[in-house]
């Protein structure tokens, strides 16, 4: 089971009694499990990234977008190939090899998988450069603020 991580204390946390994982960097707290008013505690800081963007709900992303997963206690970059909105699931096409790498490629047999969008750190505002030989490649930018995401989740 994922630990979320230790940011200090949330203010008026001891009156709740009902908690849900929203998304990767948001807790959703209610007086009840019954209750229709509901609190959100964020347990991330949201990043003020020009190169990396994050997403709190599954209608952020979309076919082709580049997304950085966590898979296996590694970040993986991924072009998402499809969403399941109904499952908060994105199917992903995954690039070789994990982070920490700058340059990437698809591998020569297909590496598909199903994730829950907890799983995505971020989607990449700009897609990564392309060369001749489809390697894609991160600019220093991008890699720096993934690396410093991944540390900090």
């Amino acid at each position: 089971m994922e630990q979320l991580p230790k940011l200090g204390s949330m203010n008026g946390l001891r009156s709740f009694h009902d908690f849900g994982r929203a998304n990767i960097n948001r807790m959703d707290c209610k007086i009840t499990s019954l209750s229709a008013d509901c609190s959100s505690f964020e347990m991330i800081h949201s990043t003020n990234s020009k190169n990396i963007r994050r997403i709190d709900e599954i209608q952020e992303v979309t076919v082709n977008d580049y997304v950085i997963s966590k898979y296996n206690k590694k970040w993986w970059l991924a072009q998402v190939q499809s969403v399941e909105t109904s499952k908060n699931e994105l199917v992903l096409s995954c690039l070789h090899p994990p982070g920490p790498s700058q340059t990437f490629n698809f591998p020569k047999t297909l590496d598909e998988y199903s994730t829950h969008m907890s799983d995505i750190l971020c989607v990449l505002v700009e897609t990564p450069t392309i060369d001749k030989r489809n390697t894609h490649r991160l600019n220093k930018n991008q890699f720096d603020d993934i690396q410093h995401l991944y540390k900090n989740s």
